[in-house]
């Protein structure tokens, strides 16, 4: 028996192709994913990618994320290597079709929605879906709402599940790097049986899986000190000298717990910390000294790394998840009028974050005065020196221990139905009713009560001289002062129990209820083409959210006073649809076969109002060995419970102050002048450049749908003269208008000051600190942007017989994308440019997958590469002479192989290596080893590195 069927990844529409020794079989029939039609694979015209359950095995994956991650469609998305620093997102596996977002991009199960599991979204998590139970997974490119409803509009991953499972199957495995973390052990049981002589069947199904994390400092180059900053040497724009120049052994002041500070006494800033009896020193610099506005230096005694977006670089680069699923299916056939069927399935995940511990970012964290009873002399001799009253430290405040978050979340899944012949020809109907529930919990750990803090830190003496908090509210609350003016550890044990938050609690609950009727058939053969089929129905469908962040982030009580308000909401939506088929002409000359086909939807929101979806499309094949086919395509995406009621929320993210004297010369001739209008003093030096800035986005109950239009042309190959090969090209073209989007921080700061004056809303957006500082950045959800993809598909494909020998077949999907654009607000003075993403980090032009497969009972052997072409860091500087956008990372080229051995039948052992020759992602300015969290973008380079596994799968 073969358990490892020829390959792997393959069209839906060329899978005639596969050479027989026998009669041909009849086609079968099956409904593809983008159609409700049923028809057979070979006849859709939307281009399909298929991975079968072949390709799920060979692949030696749990969770079929980490495979489809390889398709070139697919980016990056988010995944255990790269949620470790998200509020809220810790865990999850989420898809991303053509790099529009996980918004954008539709999963199925079955052809079913599922319930979301991202708080305020409807984005599925991956990790949920039984992969031993996959049949097969089809990804369709383009816009699919008129079958499929709203969100479609980038493309559709559908899982197919397993049906009529007779037997029992059990499979393990277990693996580990090569340096000995990121263990995954995976065990499954899956049983099912028919009965009542084959109308009706139950299967069950139990998994359990635990993949490691990764520690932040334990690959190759995980913690960077190589980093770019201002050149020295340049004067100033078109000066023909570099912007900027690469340094090594960058560090971050504040990333280490030893405390320092900055003073400048007449003659620069200069650097100094304590000795043990709190007397002043200087604070060891590297030999550049003070860099980049004066918080990092190559050297000395600070904290090794700075990354903008981790800025202790403590984030794991991998964390660890656990997962927990049980699936039941049956159904029973009463006639043929009627059949019962349900599914149901449980998913328990449960993931730990950590990422630093609490740091500070004076003035607002702290700041000290010269009165403090802390201040020895020679520190307050300094303070005089400078003339000035208080000192701001900088240093990381480790003994609270490191923040985090550690997540679990439930899922519910349940579908119950009724399906059969109607009676009148071959018209079937099929309604259904599932429920989806998904329960999150949220436990974020370690983090400061800021207000607390800045008590424990403002210290008097009391009348006995002792040294106590001023404020006597807080000593009757158990106030304890805290000493920064020291070396080593400064937060006493019980300073800690003072100012600590040791865990706060977010909650969220997602609910979906999903009513659904159709019937599909034909109408008949009216002149010798073959049947008009049609499908058409109703569904109903209401999404919930509720979001309820901790009392501690609601008050802004927590590190840097970021507060975050809770989100509730919901929506429904009543939709009707048709799909017809119309074959034109069959078996002429020049027309082996011409049809056309079209769908509309039409979708009446609670919340935006009535909107169409629709697609005409049309295959025509000459010959039997080639076939042509286009389709045009109108998508929606509604806007989710989060964009549409969010309260507001606080983030942090790394901008480029328009006013800093290396961008003042920048933009327009009205910035300089605008930027003395606003307060910012001249030759200013922003906190934009060692910090991120706060920001705060809220949702916009006025949304509407965004709207997609879609198109494919492409041609199916499959030549009579070379059996087994098959090659399929498409072109797609993707344009989604008024795309939700808030307008970014940069472009917030940038409006604020290039337009002729500083009365307009993107001041009002901005605050500044008396200094010029930046405070904060407020943005909204809008309808505003637009978003272009465009690039060609192709897909190769061949099965060859090596008689004794076996057979081996290969295969090669591709993509060459020749547009990645978006254009924040078009029509706006400063929003219309177009962002051009193509082929910067995490958008390579060029990205493909290859796989070939020996099968030589009991023998199999698979390999697959993986390609990225070369990506480099900005296409369109801003700067004309900044020269770190021209920085590349090379071709990046990844290797999996697995061997698989049929001890005997129903036995098959296997063993595999991922990334058989340890790539390692490419060694770049300003990022840490991979995604988790560094320069955005280069979370496309798998971190892990080379990864041993085996298992086994019984099958009685």
């Amino acid at each position: 028996m073969a358990l490892l069927s020829p390959i792997c990844i393959q069209s839906a529409q060329a899978q005639s192709a596969l050479p027989s020794s026998s009669e041909p079989e009849a086609a079968e029939e099956i409904i593809v994913t983008g159609s409700r039609i049923v028809r057979t694979g070979a006849d859709t015209s939307t281009p399909t990618v298929m991975l079968d359950s072949a390709s799920v095995e060979a692949a030696g994956i749990v969770s079929a994320g980490d495979l489809l991650r390889q398709l070139p469609a697919l980016s990056p998305g988010l995944s255990s290597e790269s949620s470790g620093v998200t509020f809220n997102g810790a865990g999850l596996d989420l898809l991303d079709l053509r790099s529009l977002g996980t918004n954008r991009t539709l999963v199925l199960v079955n052809g079913r929605r599922q319930v979301g599991s991202n708080p305020n979204t409807t984005a599925v998590d991956i990790n949920t879906i039984p992969t031993p139970m996959i049949e097969r997974v089809e990804v369709i490119t383009g816009g699919a709402s008129a079958v499929y409803g709203a969100d479609a509009v980038s493309g559709v991953v559908n899982f197919i599940l397993k049906r009529d499972f007779d037997g029992i199957e059990l499979g393990g495995q277990l693996g580990t790097s090569s340096r000995g973390d990121a263990d995954r052990y995976s065990i499954n049981a899956t049983a099912g049986a028919n009965f009542a002589d084959g109308r009706g069947n139950i299967t069950g199904h139990v998994a359990y899986t635990s993949e490691g994390g990764i520690g932040f400092d334990q690959r190759k180059r995980a913690i960077s000190g190589l980093n770019w900053v201002p050149n020295p040497a340049n004067t100033g724009p078109a000066d023909g000298i570099d912007d900027f120049v690469t340094l090594a052994n960058v560090r971050q002041l504040g990333g280490q717990q030893e405390s320092m500070f900055l003073l400048n006494r007449g003659a620069g800033t200069e650097a100094f910390a304590f000795n043990a009896d709190g007397s002043v020193r200087s604070f060891g610099l590297g030999p550049s000294g003070l860099i980049g506005g004066g918080q990092i230096t190559d050297g000395g005694e600070a904290e090794l790394g700075y990354d903008a977006q981790c800025p202790q670089a403590k984030c794991a680069l991998k964390i660890p998840v656990e997962r927990v699923l049980i699936s039941m299916a049956g159904h029973y056939e009463f006639n043929d009028s009627a059949e019962l069927y349900f599914e149901g399935r449980f998913a328990n995940t449960k993931s730990s974050s950590r990422f630093g511990s609490v740091f500070e970012i004076p003035p607002t964290t702290n700041r000290i005065s010269i009165n403090n009873p802390f201040v020895t002399p020679s520190l307050r001799a300094l303070m005089v020196q400078a003339n000035v009253t208080s000192i701001g430290v900088l240093r990381s405040d480790q003994e609270l221990g490191l923040r985090g978050q550690d997540t679990n979340r439930d899922l519910f899944q349940l579908v119950a139905g009724t399906r059969g012949m109607i009676g009148f020809g071959d018209l079937r109907y099929d309604a259904s009713v599932q429920y989806g529930t998904v329960n999150f919990t949220n436990t974020r750990v370690n983090d400061v009560d800021q207000a607390k803090f800045l008590n424990a830190l403002d210290a008097v003496r009391d009348a006995n001289g002792a040294i106590v908090c001023r404020s006597e509210v807080a000593r009757a609350q158990g106030c304890v002062p805290i000493n920064f003016l020291q070396t080593g550890a400064a937060i006493s044990p019980a300073g800690v129990n003072y100012i600590r938050i040791p865990f706060a609690t977010e909650t969220a609950k997602l609910t979906q209820l999903v009513g659904t009727a159709n019937i599909t058939g034909s109408i008949g053969d009216f002149w010798g083409a073959g049947d008009i089929s049609f499908a058409g129905g109703v569904e109903y469908r209401k999404e919930e959210s509720t979001y309820l962040v901790s009392p501690v982030d609601q008050a802004g009580q927590g590190f840097f006073f970021t507060r975050r308000q809770s989100t509730a909401g919901q929506f429904d939506v009543l939709e009707f649809y048709g799909e017809v088929v119309v074959p034109l002409l069959t078996d002429r000359p020049f027309f082996k076969r011409l049809e056309l086909e079209g769908a509309v939807r039409t979708s009446d929101y609670s919340t935006s109002g009535r909107v169409t979806s629709w697609k005409v499309g049309g295959t025509w094949a000459p010959i039997s060995d080639i076939r042509f086919r286009s389709v045009l395509a109108r998508a929606v995406r509604a806007p989710n419970v989060g964009e549409l009621f969010s309260p507001g929320s606080e983030g942090f993210i790394t901008v480029d102050d328009p006013c800093d004297v290396n961008f003042i010369s920048g933009g327009s001739s009205s910035r300089r002048a605008n930027c003395t209008a606003i307060g910012v003093p001249a030759n200013f030096v922003s906190n934009a450049r060692t910090i991120n800035i706060r920001t705060s986005t809220s949702g916009n109950s006025q949304l509407d749908v965004e709207t997609a239009d879609t198109f494919t042309a492409g041609a199916v190959i499959a030549p009579s003269f070379l059996p087994g090969f098959s090659a399929t090209i498409d072109y797609f073209k993707i344009k989604i208008s008024n795309a939700i989007n808030v307008f970014g921080a940069q472009d917030i700061l940038n409006n604020c000051v290039d337009l002729t004056s500083t009365n307009n809303a993107f001041c009002d957006s901005v605050t500044r600190a008396a200094d010029g500082s930046i405070n904060q950045i407020r943005r909204q959800n809008i309808n505003v942007s637009r978003l272009d993809r465009e690039g060609i598909d192709l897909e190769l494909r061949y099965l060859q017989s090596l008689g004794d020998m076996g057979s081996v077949s290969f295969n090669f999907v591709g993509t060459h994308m020749m547009k990645v654009t978006t254009v924040i607000a078009p029509g706006t003075i400063t929003g219309s440019n177009v962002i051009d993403f193509n082929g910067e980090y995490g958008f390579p032009e060029w990205k493909g997958r290859a796989s070939a497969t020996w099968n030589f009972q009991p023998f199999d052997l698979t390999g697959t590469l993986t390609y990225f072409s070369s990506m480099q860091r900005d296409v369109q500087p801003v700067q004309p002479e900044d020269n770190r956008a021209t920085t590349k990372a090379p071709d990046f080229f990844l290797f999996n192989m697995q061997a698989g051995y049929e001890l005997k039948e129903g036995m098959r052992f296997f063993v595999g290596i991922d990334n058989l020759f340890d790539r390692q992602p490419p060694f770049l300015p300003e990022t840490r080893a991979g995604g988790a969290g560094s320069f955005t973008g280069v979370e496309i380079y798998p971190v892990t590195g080379q990864f041993f596994y085996t298992g086994v799968k019984l099958r009685f």
